[in-house]
């Protein structure tokens, strides 16, 4: 009922059957899915690994006690944008990160235990939680998500 409120008041149409029918469908799954796949804001990704990692990022990252530099140098990489890169985000894409919602897939597991994700970007981070990565059916992404970023969330969780 607040989506439907939300898009009246903003003027926008009602859901297509299409979209309907997807969000129907991508909530069951990411039900299913669980912790598989999480969503947040694709500029803090790095922090979200960083600490999955056992990392200690406080909430300003670059923070003179932080272990960001650890962390980047065991990922191999020079800096943020450079980690981004290696995670297959192109330079033009990563100048515009904060404009991004990240999906995050686990895929498998590496040789420690860590899981492997695959990072997708899509649509604003605008229904996604600020300040913390959750599983997708946690969050309101689904939601309010519209045709465009179900079908992209679509295509990335089937994709692995």
């Amino acid at each position: 009922m607040t989506r439907i409120a939300m898009e009246v008041a903003a003027g926008t149409p009602l859901d297509s059957l299409e979209a309907s029918l997807l969000r129907t469908r991508l909530m069951k799954e990411s039900d299913e899915l669980g912790p598989r796949v999480v969503v947040g804001r694709a500029d803090m990704y790095y922090v979200f690994c960083a600490r999955e990692a056992g990392f200690d990022i406080p909430p300003y990252p670059f923070d003179s006690k932080s272990e960001l530099p650890l962390f980047l140098k065991a990922a191999n990489a020079e800096n943020v944008a450079n980690w981004y890169a290696i995670q297959g985000v192109p330079a033009e894409t990563y100048e515009r990160i904060s404009s991004y919602t990240a999906i995050a897939i686990i895929s498998s597991y590496d040789d420690e235990g860590m899981p492997v994700r695959h990072l997708h970007l899509t649509g604003s981070p605008q229904f996604v939680d600020a300040s913390r990565f959750m599983p997708l059916h946690e969050s309101t992404l689904l939601e309010f998500a519209d045709i465009s970023t179900l079908q992209s969330i679509d295509a990335a969780i089937h994709a692995n």
